[in-house]
């Protein structure tokens, strides 16, 4: 077997809600593990298929399909990942989903500190976990895999269009993985986490951000 297609990120942008709406699909086998952290935690990737491989059933006419929001948080895990996904399946599929950079850094930090990684205030956090700005930069993340696997097997989605506009969402990405968008069933229901509620923002944290951003 080999995974057909990935959500890779980005983190805090809805990507939970997304695969629980993608494995409901018939045609759709997912992982058993939420994210497996595959190709970003393992070394020597080559030599343990059959454990990734194991995180699926193995099940006639499905596509396979994972999610691990790691894959798209350059520089902190493996610095070459799209080639080595490129070279374990050429024709993988992407899925993407980019969020107001300001909202999704705020919630990187809310979901740190509500988790104990962090016990600081959100603007020591940006000085001092670079990855919770790094993973905001969307052009950086997802640049090397379009260059690698081309534009047509890389979905972007706008989180904004995902939570108001879910259906039409949902459609185009069963246009793009060749499935029936017929056999999803209750798509309004699904909310895994608040990256896809109504949460807003508070506004006094936009300049601090941009600053990093030189926006």
């Amino acid at each position: 077997m080999l995974v057909d297609f990935m959500i890779i990120g980005a983190m805090k942008s809805g990507t939970s809600s997304l695969r629980q709406i993608l494995m409901k699909h018939p045609d759709i086998e997912f992982s058993s593990k939420g994210e497996s952290y595959y190709f970003s935690h393992t070394k020597n990737w080559k030599q343990n298929l059959a454990s990734y491989h194991g995180l699926f059933a193995k099940k006639k006419n499905k596509i396979y399909g994972e999610g691990s929001t790691t894959y798209t948080q350059y520089s902190h895990f493996n610095l070459e990942i799209w080639k080595d996904i490129y070279e374990y399946n050429k024709n993988m599929k992407f899925i993407y989903i980019v969020r107001n950079p300001v909202d999704r850094v705020i919630s990187h930090y809310i979901h740190l500190f509500q988790r104990g990684k962090i016990n600081c205030t959100i603007e020591e956090a940006i000085e001092g976990y670079p990855e919770i700005i790094n993973t905001s930069r969307y052009y950086t993340q997802i640049k090397p895999f379009i260059e690698l696997f081309s534009k047509q097997n890389i979905l972007i989605i706008d989180f904004d269009e995902f939570v108001s506009e879910k259906e039409e969402v949902v459609k185009k990405i069963a246009g793009f993985l060749n499935i029936s968008f017929e056999k999803f069933t209750k798509l309004a229901e699904e909310h895994a986490n608040k990256s896809a509620s109504e949460y807003k923002i508070n506004h006094k944290y936009d300049s601090i951000i941009r600053k990093i951003y030189s926006f």
